[in-house]
């Protein structure tokens, strides 16, 4: 399974091919800066979700979008549609062939100019091997990360190693085929504990639940979703990469 993201950088995780089959419709997030001509970048900043493509129509019809736009950029489609949730939105998406980039606007700055201008901030290139996005030098790239449920084990997160390095625990953890896991305390109160493998240059944080399958239904063998079924996981991935 290999993923690259709009920074240019690429995920890639190996796994059996039981835990490929059980894998669901991956998303990734990414947030960026605008710079000033040469002066540091400012704290102003934009994000986009990415997917593939062929969720955009189950994306619609699952959210119940009204009154689209819709019009030729860049070597694919933008699309826009009034929201019900949440209210006084649209929801704007750019498709590629293999992938999207999409996101919520917010009245006054919802109308398809100002789409346009958020989408062209980054020069965007389909591949089938995943999204390209050259921000050129207007604009820096803050943070990125990339997550997949699997069924009947959790959410993953993956995010470069160099973003994460100040939160990483400084002790050894449990030697795994990837690196090393590690057991997270739980971030907020009334929030469960998580797993993170640490790799040579990614970082891996899993969420424990027993995700659904595509059907909706949930895993009926024993200790699914639990930490022990995480830790399972973790140890069994082969390698993940995040290299640009």
């Amino acid at each position: 399974m290999a993923v690259q993201a709009i920074d240019g950088s690429r995920i890639t995780v190996d796994l059996s091919r039981e835990e490929q089959a059980a894998l669901r419709d991956w998303t990734a997030h990414i947030r960026y800066i605008p710079k000033y001509g040469r002066r540091s970048p400012t704290y102003d900043g934009w994000g986009l979700e990415i997917a593939p493509s062929s969720a955009l129509s189950a994306v619609v019809e699952s959210r119940g979008y009204t009154n689209p736009q819709r019009f030729s950029m860049g070597g694919g489609d933008v699309v826009i549609y009034d929201c019900a949730t949440p209210e006084g939105a649209r929801w704007a998406a750019w498709a590629g062939p293999w992938h999207m980039a999409h996101g919520f606007f917010y009245a006054p700055r919802w109308e398809a100019a100002d789409v346009i201008d958020t989408l062209t901030r980054l020069r965007c290139v389909d591949t089938p091997d995943g999204l390209l996005g050259d921000p050129g030098d207007r604009f820096t790239l803050e943070w990125a990360a990339y997550m997949v449920p699997v069924v009947g084990v959790g959410i993953l997160q993956v995010v470069a190693k160099a973003k994460a390095q100040a939160g990483l625990p400084t002790w050894r953890g449990m030697a795994a085929q990837a690196g090393e896991v590690y057991r997270n305390p739980p971030a907020t109160p009334g929030s469960g504990e998580t797993l993170m493998l640490v790799g040579s240059n990614a970082v891996v944080t899993l969420d424990p639940w027993d995700v659904p399958d595509r059907a909706g239904r949930t895993s009926l063998r024993a200790g699914s979703g639990t930490m022990e079924a995480g830790l399972d996981f973790l140890t069994r991935i082969k390698r993940v990469d995040w290299s640009a």
